[in-house]
């Protein structure tokens, strides 16, 4: 994945959903986590999704 990064993407994280799609290893899920934490963007809904269903399961 770091051989795509560098060569594709200039050595920099994509900051898109298709372009982290792209990267081999990384899926829908994966990609809305990293947009949600490492860009901050609020647009990842399965993301949080899953985070409530995983605290409701929890307690």
């Amino acid at each position: 994945m770091l051989k795509t990064l560098e060569e594709r993407f200039d050595g920099r994280l994509p900051r898109t959903r298709a372009q982290l799609i792209s990267l081999p290893g990384i899926g829908r899920k994966c990609a809305d986590i990293m947009l949600r934490f490492v860009w901050r963007s609020r647009s990842c809904r399965s993301t949080r999704m899953s985070f409530a269903w995983l605290a409701g399961s929890v307690s």
